[in-house]
């Protein structure tokens, strides 16, 4: 066929395959493969590679300084006489910042492939939002971790330089990202004791099913996991009572919460035997601890809150051992508007320090409002026990 016989959109689909092709041999012969185009006939393709599979040698090497992005020729050679190779012809080498975030990419889109220590991701729900609901993303790292991975950058007990990133989305569209970067004291890497990094943030997110990635590196150590877990963000409808959430704080604690400041408020950087949420009901004997649940009162339109009844808001509550009554807190009256960042009011009650045996107890609420047919009422058990 001549060439100008050849109508315009066969022209176009010959030179997307003569593209796709050189781009195929340039790829092959940049990283020391080979190129086997143009054939079906796979009587030739498969001898190629089974030679190929049969002899190889994976060979390292360790990049010297200085890692300033450049660009840098490889060459491989043989001493056996008529071997033939075949290796990547170059090289870049990556600058540190590049290597990083390359490193957390990599990671937010497969953190499977990232497990150097454990990595913990929890989801606490809180009040409304104009987007329907404040939501505490928690992530968990044990500070050993972090102390192994700074110690030979940094002999005689140095910080660990932390940093992490997240992402939240739903159906692959991103709903909300957060990530920080702080430094955790060398004198808390030294102690025996095994201690946890509680790192918090918050998002404001619509009710439904979202995917949540986070990703953590120790900078000078280069250690890094990630971790993924599929939430569900339920909707606050009408006059809503939330399950209540168990907070704790001992000195094994620690928590940055520069990302989550607009739910738990506080001071930026890392913060010893601070408060943090917990994802099971259970108190250790040495811990402090409260109980917090959110009482929401029926919305108005374009999602404000309605104006209040005619009578406040009242709240009740107790703590028992089995049937035996431990504890009874003073009773809360509600009048006016709630706390305008929660569109709720914030009940928090404190459970009596060192005083609670190992075991089971019942923490039960009652709440009533002007307009309900009666009273809210629920029960939340939660376990106290001793550490080995």
């Amino acid at each position: 066929m001549l060439a100008q016989d050849i109508g315009p959109i066969e022209q176009v689909f010959r030179t997307a395959e003569a593209a796709s092709l050189g781009f195929n041999t340039s790829i092959a012969a940049e990283t020391g493969g080979r190129h086997l185009g143009r054939t079906n006939d796979l009587s030739l393709v498969f001898p190629l590679v089974t030679e190929d599979m049969s002899c190889y040698y994976v060979l390292g090497y360790v990049v010297p300084p200085p890692h300033d992005g450049s660009r840098h020729t490889l060459r491989v050679s043989a001493g056996a006489k008529g071997a033939r190779v075949r290796s990547r012809t170059f090289y870049v080498d990556s600058t540190a910042k590049d290597r990083c975030e390359g490193r957390f990419r990599t990671a937010l889109a497969a953190p499977g492939a990232f497990r150097e220590f454990d990595v913990g991701l929890h989801l606490f729900p809180f009040g409304r939002s104009p987007e329907g609901r404040k939501i505490l993303l928690m992530t968990d790292v044990p500070v050993r971790a972090l102390a192994a991975s700074a110690a030979p950058s940094a002999p005689g007990g140095g910080a660990a330089v932390v940093e992490i990133r997240g992402r939240v989305a739903a159906e692959e569209k991103e709903a909300c990202a957060f990530g920080s970067e702080f430094t955790v004291p060398g004198a808390a890497l030294s102690e025996e004791v095994a201690r946890t990094l509680h790192v918090e943030a918050a998002c404001d997110l619509a009710p439904g099913r979202y995917e949540v990635v986070t990703a953590v590196m120790e900078r000078r150590g280069e250690a890094m996991s990630a971790a993924r877990r599929e939430i569900d963000v339920p909707a606050t409808e009408g006059f809503h009572v939330s399950e209540p959430q168990l907070w704790a704080a001992s000195r094994r604690d620690m928590v940055e919460a520069s990302q989550a400041r607009s739910i738990v408020g506080g001071a930026p950087g890392v913060v010893e035997g601070a408060a943090s949420p917990r994802a099971e009901r259970r108190l250790a004997h040495d811990e402090r601890g409260i109980l917090l649940f959110l009482v929401c009162p029926e919305q108005g339109g374009a999602g404000e809150t309605a104006a209040p009844g005619a009578g406040p808001v009242t709240v009740s509550r107790t703590l028992l051992a089995g049937e035996d009554l431990v504890a009874t807190y003073p009773p809360l009256r509600f009048e006016g508007a709630p706390d305008q960042g929660f569109g709720c009011w914030a009940v928090s009650s404190p459970l009596p320090e060192r005083i609670l045996g190992d075991g089971i107890y019942f923490f039960d609420y009652e709440v009533g409002a002007p307009g309900l047919p009666e009273p809210v009422r629920g029960r939340a058990a939660f376990e106290v026990w001793t550490p080995p």
